[in-house]
């Protein structure tokens, strides 16, 4: 957490500390990563209802749906999500998702 008087900047104490949550843990994850497997996981098969669900795990909402659309894709370039149907929009968790997810350290918020 940063040192210092942060009266004036009421939230940036905040910010910065959420903003260092994204720094990849042993298992090579950021807070935002693990929070999508973890939808995946329990039942958030589209972007959309991703997208929704990242929700319940912000007090400020920060992230846009293209944001969001990209960390899916990106998460799907690592193996840990598969993109599928005839619309290429249904999500399922892989594998190699479960194990990395599994292996992560899930911080308290």
């Amino acid at each position: 957490m940063p040192e210092g008087d942060f009266t004036r900047l009421s939230f940036l104490r905040e910010a910065l500390d959420r903003y260092a949550e994204e720094t990849p843990d042993a298992a090579g994850l950021g807070r935002t990563q693990r929070e999508l497997l973890l939808l995946v996981r329990t039942g958030a098969n589209t972007p959309f209802q991703v997208f929704k669900g990242m929700n319940a795990y912000e007090k400020y909402l920060f992230m846009g749906d293209s944001q969001c659309w990209n960390m899916l894709d990106e998460l799907a370039e690592r193996g840990l999500i598969s993109i599928t149907g005839s619309d290429g929009k249904t999500l399922c968790l892989t594998r190699a998702g479960a194990v990395e997810l599994n292996s992560a350290v899930i911080l308290p918020k």
